[in-house]
């Protein structure tokens, strides 16, 4: 996704995002709503527009014990929030409001995908759904004329 966002930002509006799509065995396994505040974060990441430096900070500090990942507490992720450089006071304001968006953003996930999820996902002009590795090859069969093509 950073390298697509890399080469074509200029040229296309890139709305990028991270939906719970399968979130279920995680939130067994850790509770609800530890799990949603990642989440949450990663949404109020994406509304200041530092999705991609939020998600880099996420997966640098990744912890894995015994193979599993290990979920991140509120401290961590507001760390790694402010590394990423987002404003404080506006993701105060929007953990808060947070639930709106992912339910708002995975619904939109649902009727993209038919009811399926590609994990990651992409879409292209509501004309093309399917695995981010092909949105290059999507982007210039849906728009043969954009810079990069």
């Amino acid at each position: 996704v950073t390298a697509f966002a890399n080469k074509f930002s200029s040229a296309v509006d890139i709305n990028y995002k991270i939906v719970p799509t399968h979130s279920g065995s995680l939130i067994q396994k850790y509770g609800e709503e530890q799990v949603m505040l990642a989440f949450k974060y990663y949404a109020c990441a994406a509304k200041q527009g530092k999705l991609i430096n939020y998600e880099e900070e996420f997966n640098t500090n990744i912890q894995i014990v015994n193979g599993d990942y290990q979920p991140y507490n509120a401290t961590q992720l507001a760390t790694m929030a402010t590394k990423a450089g987002l404003d404080s006071a506006q993701l105060n304001g929007c953990i808060t409001s947070a639930d709106t968006i992912l339910s708002s953003d995975t619904s939109l996930a649902t009727q993209f995908g038919n009811g399926g999820y590609y994990t990651p996902m992409s879409t292209i002009d509501c004309k093309y759904v399917g695995p981010s590795y092909t949105s290059e090859a999507a982007l210039c069969a849906v728009f043969p004329n954009t810079a990069g093509c």
